[in-house]
């Protein structure tokens, strides 16, 4: 019987602990579309989480504001927060991992919807960065209050992908939601 051997190299993904930074986490930024440009910003409704962590401190979503449930951020467009770019390698092999935790917007409440995308880019001369893929990792919680831990692994399906951003994204219902420990990691097998 043969029996696959994986290495896993260092990690690609800086910060994806949230350790890093003073006023918000180095190498992240909010990446908001739509309707909700303007109205998620850090500090408001994305936080640093000293005392719900894995490890540390953890980000936190805010999407449990006083609105109606269909006029929420949650509803609309969601939140999204993303990594810097980071250089990928075509027909390369990646695993994606975190740590996520949710609570519904009042106790009994349905626990928000989570996916971590890993989104390629190509260099155009003309427009610059163009996302040309999306990995989609959907994180289902099921227990409020309860870390979980979800993983996935894909391949750089294009040439033309030279980097990829990692986008945590949660939506409808709302509630608060957690991420510690994301990393992006290359998998080298035998």
């Amino acid at each position: 019987m043969i029996i696959p051997v994986f290495l896993i190299i260092a990690g690609l993904l800086t910060n994806g602990g949230f350790e890093e930074g003073k006023e918000a986490p180095a190498g992240w930024r909010v990446g908001t579309v739509g309707d909700v440009s303007g109205k998620v910003r850090w500090g408001k409704n994305i936080v640093f989480d000293n005392k719900i962590s894995e490890s540390g401190r953890s980000l936190k979503f805010l999407m449990n504001e006083p609105a109606s449930e269909f006029s929420s951020i949650a509803a609309n467009e969601g939140f999204g927060f993303e990594s810097d770019l980071i250089p990928v390698e075509y027909g390369r092999k990646y695993l994606i991992s975190a740590d996520v935790r949710g609570e519904g917007k009042r106790p009994g409440a349905p626990l928000p919807s989570v996916i971590i995308f890993v989104k390629g880019f190509k260099d155009d001369p003309v427009k610059g960065k163009v996302m040309v893929y999306q990995f989609q990792m959907d994180c289902e919680l099921k227990k409020p209050g309860e870390w979980k831990h979800f993983e996935s692994d894909f391949t750089i399906p294009k040439e033309t992908i030279k980097e990829v951003k990692v986008v945590l994204y949660a939506y409808y219902p709302a509630g608060i939601v957690w991420f510690d420990n994301v990393a992006l990691e290359e998998i080298k097998g035998e």
